[in-house]
Formats: structure tokens, C-alpha cells, sequence
């Protein structure tokens, strides 16, 4: 007897635990809902448990303070490839909330530690300020073809000797 073959995708490295929403400030043109991203026209972006995502890329590296910011990110993007979100006017907005998460969640609890106080004003740290800088700068050059939906994830099959006799559902 021969068993069937799996259907899978490679390139993640995260997995999401547990469902996740964020207000994003942006609506969607109409109600979006997937198997593992909900985008309302208000705003809500919710990402449910098991949803996969490679994480921080470009100039930066997994940190605690680079890991939120990733994911409503290609969250955004994926509903970009996939075709429910125009490439134009939500490419530069999920760019944007990429930066802006990772502003905040590089600001140390601590104020001695990531903030200079300055002539009576509180500043953010120059070097961080940069770095999200230089992020944002690489997303919004570099980040046009992982919007591409020819770059959608492509799914694999295992063992392939048995892929050709069983289509993909």
C-alpha cells in the first residue's frame, strides 16, 4: 500500500503560538478574512495562532525589540501577493508600521538606557533612530519583490517519487 505524500511549505522560521491583534491605523478596501489573517476596513489586523513568518530580515537581526514588527509586516505582504491588498497603497503603509513598531519596541523601560535627555527634552538614542532608519530605508527599496505574487511561498511535496500520482488538494 502506498501512502500518500505530504504537501508543505519551506522558508519560515517562526510560528505564532497564539492569535494576534493590532489596530494598524489603515483600513482594508473591504473585509479580508483568511485562514490565518483577518484585515477589516477599520483597521483590526488579527493573525491567528500557527500563522508562519520568517522574521526580521534586511539590516537587523532576530532581537526582542525586531520581532513584532516583522509580522503584521508580511502579514501585509502576503495579503499583497495574494491579491487582496493593491500593491500602491498598502506597501508603503505596512512599510511604515514596520518602522514604527520597531521604534517602540527598541525603547528600553529604563530611560538611562536608550534615551539622551536633552537641553530639558527627552530624545531618542541617535544609534537606534538609525538603525530603524536604515530598516525602513531596505523595506521600502529592496521589499518590492517580496510583494511580487510570484514569490509567494510555492508548496513542495515529500517524498516526490509519490508526488506526481496525488494532486495537491
Amino acid at each position: 500500500m502506498m501512502h500518500p505524500p505530504i504537501y508543505y511549505r519551506e522558508g519560515y522560521k517562526y510560528q505564532l503560538s497564539r492569535d494576534w491583534t493590532i489596530n494598524v491605523g489603515f483600513g482594508a478596501p473591504f473585509d479580508i478574512v483568511t485562514k490565518f489573517i483577518d484585515f477589516d476596513m477599520e483597521g483590526k489586523l488579527t493573525i491567528r495562532a500557527d500563522y508562519a513568518w520568517d522574521g526580521a530580515s534586511g539590516p537587523t537581526f532576530d532581537t526582542d525589540s525586531a520581532m513584532r514588527g516583522p509580522l503584521p509586516h508580511d502579514a501585509g505582504y502576503q495579503l499583497i501577493r495574494l491579491g487582496l491588498l493593491d500593491r500602491k497603497i498598502y506597501k508603503p503603509q505596512f512599510d511604515l508600521l514596520i518602522f514604527t513598531l520597531m521604534m517602540e519596541d527598541g525603547i528600553d523601560p529604563v530611560p538611562k538606557k536608550n534615551w539622551l535627555e536633552e537641553e530639558g527634552r527627552v530624545v531618542l538614542n541617535e544609534a537606534w533612530t538609525i538603525h530603524c532608519k536604515a530598516w525602513y530605508d531596505a523595506v521600502t527599496v529592496a521589499g518590492g519583490s517580496s510583494v511580487d505574487p510570484k514569490n509567494e511561498k510555492k508548496e513542495l511535496c515529500a517524498p516526490k517519487k509519490n508526488c506526481r500520482e496525488i494532486e495537491a488538494p
